[in-house]
């Protein structure tokens, strides 16, 4: 499974292996199903603040359409 880490922060990279690797583990069953995801994760407001983290998980499938689940928290 390819796993697409997308993110501008220069901070979110230490991120990138785990992110990888956790949802490599999540996804181990449904590999066959779905070869790659992609995962991006962006600051809303910027240096504003508030609640706007935001991670954006898209499951690409074979001739299907996309899944996609965001979440938007503090940090």
């Amino acid at each position: 499974m390819q796993v697409i880490f997308e993110s501008r922060d220069p901070e979110a990279s230490q991120l990138r292996v785990l992110t990888v690797r956790r949802v490599r583990f999540v996804l181990r069953r449904l590999a066959w199903l779905v070869p790659r995801a992609r995962v991006q994760l962006s600051d809303v407001n910027g240096a504003r603040g508030g609640i706007d983290k935001r991670c954006q998980v898209e499951l690409m499938t074979d001739g299907m359409d996309p899944v996609v689940v965001t979440s938007i928290a503090r940090s």
